[in-house]
């Protein structure tokens, strides 16, 4: 599940913008990463299209159904080694989600990324993958609990960034085109060390990267869990900007959904 309405700006609005447009038969939107007045009619008419409720917003039955429609997925990795995410992965199961649970381990960046490949179909499957675990400034843990980032190759850090760059670039081919990841962990982004890390890893994954600035929340529903809170940094492939990346891969919304009378859209 995510939670996106009017307002919101970013990548996975650029995700939201593309899927529209290929599953809505008449709208075809201006896929610029923006939630403004023309995307906010474009989700009332998928809405209506497919009979759900007209509210404007994007959340668990809105994004399931484009889910659903083109079979992409969201992947949600939850750190529990610390045993205080369990908020987390309550909301995750809640929406319908499947996270993936990691536990102390060494080397848990590299199980983490078998494991996100072994639940997803294939390539370019992923629209969206979620990290929620301890973080700091360039750091996030991955199976480590807290304040371990470096220890055993159990978190993801600029420190380390070296010897787990082969790991990471094991999900690469995973990733849509048009997808994005995002880290939970309190303050991950930011200062010269957030923002380093991020853009790191936007050029190994080719895929935007967003991580918070200011402590994060989870539990409580999509409030807290399936957005951030405060500001985020958000790092493009090649360190292009939010239009440049959406201009990039905007033809991706021009393949239309097939009816079932055999006839697209």
């Amino acid at each position: 599940m995510i939670h996106l309405k009017y307002g919101h700006i970013g990548p996975k609005v650029v995700s939201l913008q593309i899927l529209l447009n290929r599953h809505t038969p008449t709208i075809a939107l201006n896929v610029d990463g923006m939630f403004g007045p023309k995307t906010k009619s474009g989700v009332i008419a998928f809405q209506r299209h497919y009979k759900l409720s007209t509210d404007a917003v994007v959340g668990k039955k809105t994004w399931g159904k484009l889910r659903q429609l083109s079979g992409l997925e969201t992947v949600d990795m939850v750190d529990m080694t610390s045993n205080d995410l369990g908020g987390a992965v309550a909301d995750i199961k809640s929406a319908g989600g499947n996270p993936i649970i990691m536990r102390g381990m060494s080397n848990g960046v590299g199980q983490a990324m078998v494991s996100v490949a072994q639940q997803v179909k294939g390539a370019e499957s992923i629209v969206l993958l979620r990290l929620y675990a301890h973080g700091a400034p360039g750091g996030i843990n991955v199976s480590a609990g807290v304040d371990d980032y470096d220890a055993d190759l159990a978190g993801i850090s600029n420190s380390n960034f070296h010897q787990i760059r082969g790991s990471l670039n094991f999900i690469k081919g995973k990733f849509a085109p048009f997808s994005s990841v995002g880290f939970h962990g309190c303050q991950v982004g930011r200062g010269s060390a957030g923002r380093n890390l991020v853009r790191k890893l936007a050029d190994v994954w080719q895929v935007p990267v967003t991580a918070a600035v200011r402590y994060q929340l989870v539990g409580g529903g999509a409030r807290y869990t399936f957005r951030h809170e405060g500001p985020v940094f958000t790092a493009y492939p090649g360190g292009v900007s939010l239009r440049s990346w959406a201009r990039q891969v905007a033809h991706h919304g021009e393949i239309k959904v097939q009816s079932a009378t055999n006839r697209y859209f």
